[in-house]
């Protein structure tokens, strides 16, 4: 079985190379692909827990969601996320109004 690796898709990849992502996915692609993507600039890697703080509360259910900081901060209810309850969903609305 091949390799692969998660990615973040940049920009359009339909028309460069037949794939139906869009800017902002994150998939997981076998390792040639991926690469070849990353080195024509229409993807990049993405890590485990991707932009996501490592002190935010939260974080492991965060992960588990696919939740990105970016898509955390549009999110109007935070209990709709697998995991989180009242409690944490309170904790992780201080915490990025904190981080402004």
């Amino acid at each position: 079985m091949a390799k692969l690796i998660k990615v973040k898709i940049l920009k359009p990849v339909a028309g460069a190379f037949g794939l139906a992502y869009f800017p902002d996915d994150v998939t997981e692609l076998e390792q040639k692909q991926a690469t070849t993507l990353i080195k024509a600039g229409y993807a990049t890697t993405v890590e485990e827990g991707g932009d996501l703080p490592k002190d935010i509360p939260g974080r492991r259910e965060l992960i588990k969601a696919g939740v990105s900081y970016d898509e955390l901060q549009k999110i109007t209810d935070l209990e709709s996320i697998e995991g989180i309850g009242a409690a944490t969903a309170k904790k992780i609305s201080e915490y990025l109004i904190k981080a402004g």
